[in-house]
């Protein structure tokens, strides 16, 4: 499967949460400022793509550059990800997504089931988080000592929802989109292994710093 990596001009304040090999065999691609933190991780970028209105300069180390006006439809990093899966890249991950705006962050998880929509994999991922979205299937997610595991609904209503391995159990129930019921759980297997039969899932991994 074809992957990349898209930096996008959010937040990283921990660059030592990631390393070189977490890339390896990913294409890289940055939107706007998110070049700053591919630089900072001493990654190669092989495209850059947006208005560079943040970045206040057009990037001069990099092979392709696709750079649009300030005033347009798309988000840079919705420009990243229409390359990205024009590339053919099945496998997008996402980082610098999250922090600064939060009308910033609610439109990358937009982008994600942009993504979904298009028959891909995508993923958010941050120091101390993981979002995925998944539609009318099963996924498995390891245990993570110290991570919650949260799952909304992100579609009107999810149907046939069932999670096992954690400790707040669920067996063909219905989530709403109107009603957080399946925050902060725990997985106390090996695996957390989550299913919808219909409907669209929002799944964040967090670390737990705080209740709230």
């Amino acid at each position: 499967m074809m992957k990349c990596a898209i930096f996008t001009g959010g937040v990283i304040e921990n660059y030592s949460a990631f390393s070189q090999t977490d890339f390896k065999d990913f294409a890289i691609i940055c939107a706007d400022a998110g070049y700053l933190h591919a630089k900072m991780l001493g990654l190669a970028v092989d495209v850059a793509v947006g208005d560079f209105d943040t970045l206040k300069a057009v990037p001069d180390d990099v092979d392709e550059v696709l750079r649009y006006e300030k005033d347009k439809d798309d988000t840079d990093t919705m420009l990243a990800v229409k390359l990205a899966l024009k590339k053919g890249y099945r496998h997008i991950d996402i980082y610098g997504a999250l922090g600064n705006r939060f009308d910033h962050t609610f439109a990358n998880i937009q982008v994600l089931d942009f993504i979904l929509e298009n028959n891909a994999t995508g993923r958010i991922l941050a120091e101390n988080d993981e979002i995925s979205i998944i539609k009318n299937t099963s996924i498995k997610i390891p245990r993570r000592n110290g991570y919650a595991l949260s799952v909304f609904a992100f579609s009107n209503l999810c149907e046939g929802v069932s999670i096992t391995g954690v400790k707040f159990p669920a067996e063909n129930i219905e989530i709403s989109q109107s009603f957080p019921i399946g925050i902060s759980n725990i997985v106390t297997s090996d695996f957390a292994e989550i299913d919808v039969k219909k409907g669209k899932l929002l799944i964040i991994i967090s670390k737990i710093q705080s209740q709230q």
